[in-house]
């Protein structure tokens, strides 16, 4: 059976919508290289194919982490999100601004639980 190792800036670089096309994997999704691409070459990279560093930390490029994030909780995703850097610094950053955004996650979901009572389901 086919599954997905899906890359957020790979993505974008091909000049496709980096949501959609997660949304359209996710019965396939095993695997999520969470990569961010840099705002200075973003556009000019969109589409082509060139081998040229366009990485950065996630966080400091045109993907949105919260965005993506929701996407995976909408589709029950239980994989891996593992960062791909260029820098060790850029790993760190990275690491940083993704723990931020998943704890924000968490507190969205306990007070939607809150909310309406649900009971918490792991």
């Amino acid at each position: 059976m086919l599954k997905v190792n899906y890359d957020t800036g790979n993505a974008f670089l091909a000049g496709t919508d980096p949501y959609a096309g997660l949304r359209s994997v996710l019965p396939k999704l095993v695997h999520v290289h969470a990569k961010d691409i840099a705002l200075t070459q973003a556009e000019a990279e969109k589409g082509k194919v060139t081998g040229t560093p366009v990485g950065c930390a996630c966080g400091d490029g045109v993907i949105n982490w919260q965005r993506v994030v929701s996407i995976l909780r909408d589709g029950k995703y239980r994989g891996v999100l593992s960062v791909e850097c260029g820098t060790s610094d850029q790993a760190m950053r990275s690491l940083v601004h993704l723990k931020g955004v998943l704890e924000e996650e968490v507190g969205t979901i306990k007070n939607e639980r809150t909310l309406t009572g649900s009971p918490h389901n792991g």
